[in-house]
């Protein structure tokens, strides 16, 4: 088992710079669509990722076409030089082609505001808080992700076979980019897995997405999330009607099936559920099942720690499997024994410095 970060301030972790972006996940990160200068902040935007993606490619991938360039394309640009750009648009002034005849000025050329003239403050001002945050440092330190390959070091670290299994931490990634990180991570994975060659495709290596508190990321209520969030469910749906022939499959781990996206859960071929007492959880469960096996559902909430009940492709008949084997390492999610606590008193914090610190830092 081998563990992936998004460690903030170490090149040791996972960075995901903002050329993995697509074009709908940058807008979604520094434009506020309710401006009166939203639509001359996406214009500048889009004209230097635009410019800087075919300058890159002319310089250092020339096996390419400038032609096959879009904004969504993950060739490499420079955030620090998308910022100094909007700045210098901010402030331009044109020459008109006129000329004063009196005055101070006389002999001058008459200039005019540019197009993007003091419209830019705000976006500017916006994505200088991100890249002054340390929170955001897996997206905006570019010390070394400013290069065309970085997307293969990356892949690899994800998909390679060195290690059976992956776990992609994402404790330090800020809750409003949880969903963009989750969604441009499959996304990259599963397209790879797409548009893997003829003569590699035989030997495509199977991965499958083991999605924890899946409730979060993939919601049954679609009315509250983002329009950017609702294109990283369309990639998780996709993958679940659509994955198995490229080799991509999902385990969705829950404690609220109820909550959970309806049509990535019709495509479940196996169940495996453990204690559920509350009746919509129930509920969602029993709808995953055929008529004959619902009574099952009545059993759930007298499962004992430990107890489980499988059906599905990988077992023949409906099985209650008494004791699952503990993990060789076990989370570091089990639960505090409260009564000993209270009674004894050990564990009493009185001296918080070093907490107060700690959430200081974060």
């Amino acid at each position: 088992m081998y563990c992936l970060n998004f460690f903030c301030d170490s090149n040791n972790g996972l960075h995901i710079p903002l050329w993995f972006f697509n074009y709908e996940e940058i807008h979604s990160l520094f434009i506020e669509s309710l401006e009166e200068t939203a639509t001359n902040q996406r214009a500048a935007v889009i004209k230097y990722i635009l410019e800087h993606k075919k300058n890159y490619l002319e310089e250092n991938m020339t096996e390419f076409l400038p032609e096959i360039i879009t904004a969504d394309t993950p060739i490499p640009f420079s955030v620090k030089g998308l910022k100094t750009y909007l700045e210098g648009e901010n402030i331009k002034e044109e020459t008109t082609g006129e000329i004063f005849k009196s005055g101070d000025k006389k002999g001058q050329e008459k200039t005019k505001q540019g197009q993007y003239y003091g419209k830019l403050t705000n976006l500017i001002t916006r994505l200088q808080t991100k890249i002054d945050d340390k929170k955001y440092g897996f997206v905006f330190n570019e010390k070394n992700t400013v290069r065309a390959d970085y997307l293969k070091e990356f892949v690899d670290k994800i998909m390679g076979v060195d290690k059976k299994i992956k776990v992609i931490d994402l404790s330090e990634v800020p809750s409003d980019m949880l969903s963009i990180i989750i969604g441009i991570v499959t996304r990259l994975v599963y397209e790879i897995q797409f548009w893997m060659s003829p003569k590699t495709e035989e030997t495509r290596h199977p991965i499958a997405f083991i999605c924890d508190e899946a409730h979060l990321y993939m919601p049954r209520d679609t009315t509250k999330i983002k329009a950017v969030e609702n294109k990283y469910l369309e990639i998780f749906e996709k993958i679940s009607k659509e994955g198995r022939k490229y080799g991509v499959s999902l385990v969705i781990v829950s404690q609220r099936p109820a909550e959970l996206n309806s049509t990535i859960i019709s495509q479940c071929n196996n169940i495996i559920s453990l204690n559920i007492t509350n009746d919509r959880d129930k509920s969602a469960v029993a709808t995953m099942l055929t008529d004959s096996l619902v009574g099952l559902v009545e059993t759930l909430p007298n499962l004992d720690v430990g107890e489980c009940i499988v059906i599905g492709d990988s077992i023949k008949l409906p099985t209650k499997i008494i004791l699952l084997d503990k993990p060789k390492e076990e989370p570091k999610s089990s639960t505090i024994d409260f009564w000993d606590r209270w009674i004894d008193g050990k564990g009493i914090v009185f001296n918080i410095n070093e907490e107060i610190k700690c959430m200081i830092r974060q």
